[in-house]
């Protein structure tokens, strides 16, 4: 867990330097016309790229966080009742 969160956390300031860079060598559309084309270059990308890094955040790094706290619940549940249990008795005499 603590090396996904070094690693993710490397890559955001890697991106973060490159396209900060990147910013300054693009140049802005002179046209609307040229404003459009890259609109729709823009959507064209993220409708082809995006799901799958979605999908792939999703599987490699949210599902094995919940999965670890559900095993957890189902593990300590059981116990945490009893004890809750009791101290309510405790309580109620």
């Amino acid at each position: 867990m603590k090396k996904t969160m070094i690693k993710t956390t490397i890559i955001a300031v890697i991106l973060n330097l490159a396209l900060f860079n990147l910013s300054f060598a693009l140049k802005a559309p002179d046209t609307l016309k040229e404003a459009r084309e890259l609109g729709k270059k823009t959507v064209e990308v993220a409708q082809t790229k995006l799901p799958g890094a979605l999908k792939n955040i999703w599987q490699k790094d949210v599902v094995p966080v919940w999965q670890k706290m559900y095993d957890w619940l189902k593990r300590e549940a059981p116990q945490l009742g009893k004890n809750l249990w009791g101290r309510f008795k405790e309580l109620t005499k």
